[in-house]
């Protein structure tokens, strides 16, 4: 993942690498983790994600026939609130969930994951909102 086309304002750039560092903080199993952020040669931004594998939870309900059952509905919805409550113990509050962003790996092993974006810190002088 990289900013703009190399050309991001460095308030971007803080932004963005305070997006690393606010996911790898949760530290929850169905939040996908930064391994390194930086920046590129040509001055562009750039995070490293775990690879996530699977559909997104919108592709997988658009292959279904009709909607999910309710047992499916509960375990994937269980799946996104400890996720986001993991989030939020940590003073993090996610600004921009959507179906897209959630994907649906092996439902036996590791279940639904959460590709974050706009996480902002819910505290009012939280040094990792604002720092770069």
């Amino acid at each position: 993942m990289t900013t703009g086309n190399g050309r991001a304002k460095f308030s971007d750039d803080c932004r963005f690498f305070n997006e690393a560092r606010a996911v790898n903080r949760i530290g929850h199993p169905g939040i996908v983790q930064v391994s390194e952020h930086g920046h590129h040669t040509d001055g562009s931004a750039y995070l490293v994600m775990e690879l996530l594998t699977g559909q997104t939870l919108h592709d997988y309900q658009a292959s279904q026939n009709g909607p999910l059952t309710v047992f499916e509905t509960v375990h994937l919805g269980r799946q996104i609130v400890t996720a986001l409550l993991a989030a939020h113990e940590k003073g993090i509050v996610h600004r921009d969930s959507k179906v897209r962003r959630l994907r649906r790996e092996n439902p036996d092993t590791r279940g639904l994951r959460k590709k974050w974006g706009s996480p902002k810190s819910g505290k009012r002088n939280d040094r990792h909102r604002t720092s770069c």
